[in-house]
């Protein structure tokens, strides 16, 4: 039985795939012994040998790795306890760090936030008196699913996520066009809107039944699927054979068939914003362009993005509070669409355009204090022997707390792994190593 341990490299990092050793290949040889001795036997010339050897490991590996899985799977189990508290203390440093930059960013992103709640649900009240009005419902749920997504996005940004906080912009920004569209439209276009639901709940069905014998998930109630088919067929039958294309809904007021997302945001006055809609789709999205982007520079070298960072975080902090309050504006201007926006909806409104122009003050300002924290660390790096003395090619954490600025350096990865096989809680005063994927300025 081949067996497998954790060892480490020659550089000192403990690594899953480093278990092997020249006992181990024994123990695949004599794996595939039997194999090749059989076809010897079996009167195999020389030339052969080769062609069995192949043939021998082809048939061990499979026999090989299931020995082997078992075991990994029991050291990390068996390790863990060391490794979780050394992940989890460090994610709550990483935190510190961020709100010391980011703290009043914050702040600013939770108040914009609550008021944008406030002004929505003192819209949601008036539902009663708007029972059948298809634009009142649909702005309302496209409201309140701005403020499900900006929360996203704040837990994203506390976190130091800002490439995933700019994907969940995307959809923000998405939300404000279509809000924009249905709020300058009659109640037919909301209508469709709402209507196309059973489009894509048709479509997703039969998604789900063509492989649900790959994917083990139950198939879908005859009864349920015949009722989706004809919602789907008689919404066809209302607004056209067209209405079955994505975004078919908009086709009155696009003047198309088929527009596209492009033509919807240039309709809806938003056009300005595709180039941050662009950058966030690269990041949505599995293309080359936004892979590039996990290779972060830090003082000294580059890294790997894997991790936390706490560098531009102003972009989708400021862009967010944007569009919420579009969303928003949105909602309020047609909470009584027969009359004027109540005085208390306009003076709410002009105190969130204040509270934007705030966050965007704040970010830039934060994100210039991290970039001068990267200046200083160019700076301090450039001082002979320095750089080289503490071993700063691949990354480490920058926090400063009191204005006082400390660089914790990473330690190697031997260190790192045997605190992760460690069984006591580290002592109180240690402070975690950062992920070796984590960017800090």
């Amino acid at each position: 039985m081949v067996r497998w341990r954790r060892r480490s490299t020659d550089d000192g990092y403990s690594t899953l795939l480093g278990g092997w050793s020249d006992e181990d290949m024994e123990g695949l040889l004599a794996t595939l012994r039997p194999s090749i001795e059989k076809r010897l036997e079996e009167g195999a010339d020389p030339k052969a040998i080769e062609a069995a050897l192949s043939a021998g490991f082809a048939e061990a590996v499979p026999k090989v790795i299931e020995q082997i899985a078992p075991q990994i799977e029991e050291d990390l189990r068996r390790t863990s306890p060391g490794m979780l508290r050394w992940r989890r203390s460090g994610r709550a440093q990483s935190r510190k760090a961020i709100d010391a930059s980011w703290g009043e960013v914050f702040d600013l992103l939770d108040i914009v936030h609550h008021a944008c709640f406030e002004i929505g649900a003192t819209v949601r009240h008036l539902g009663p008196e708007r029972d059948g009005d298809h634009r009142f419902e649909a702005l309302t749920f496209l409201h309140a699913r701005a403020c499900t997504v900006a929360s996203e996005i704040d837990a994203l940004l506390r976190a130091g996520y800002p490439s995933g906080a700019r994907a969940r912009w995307r959809t923000l920004h998405e939300l404000a066009v279509i809000s924009s569209l249905l709020g300058d439209g009659d109640d037919e276009l909301s209508e469709r809107y709402l209507a196309h639901t059973v489009v894509a709940e048709y479509k997703d069905a039969l998604d789900h039944e063509s492989t649900r014998d790959r994917t083990g998930l139950p198939a879908y109630d005859p009864a349920d699927l015949e009722s989706l088919r004809k919602s789907y067929e008689a919404g066809l039958e209302r607004f056209g054979k067209s209405f079955k294309h994505d975004w078919a809904w908009a086709a009155p007021t696009a003047g198309i068939e088929q527009p596209n997302f492009r033509q919807l945001e240039e309709l809806a006055g938003l056009e300005h914003l595709r180039t941050w809609y662009r950058s966030a789709s690269h990041l949505t999205h599995a293309g080359s362009r936004g892979t590039a982007d996990v290779v972060t520079p830090v003082p000294g070298g580059h890294v790997l993005l894997t991790g936390p960072t706490n560098a531009e975080l102003s972009g989708p902090a400021h862009s967010t509070v944007i569009s919420l309050m579009q969303v928003t504006v949105t909602a309020a201007f047609n909470a009584r669409p027969e009359s004027e926006p109540h005085p208390a909806f306009l003076a709410g409104i002009r105190a969130i355009q204040l509270l934007v122009d705030a966050v965007g003050d704040a970010a830039a300002a934060a994100e210039d204090r991290v970039e001068g924290f990267r200046a200083e660390d160019e700076a301090y790096l450039e001082h002979p022997g320095r750089g080289r003395a503490y071993g700063l090619r691949l990354s480490r954490i920058r926090r400063h707390l009191e204005r006082q600025f400390v660089l914790a350096l990473r330690r190697r990865s031997k260190v790192m792994s045997q605190r992760w096989r460690a069984t006591a809680m580290p002592p109180d005063d240690e402070e975690p190593e950062p992920d070796p994927g984590t960017a800090w300025l």
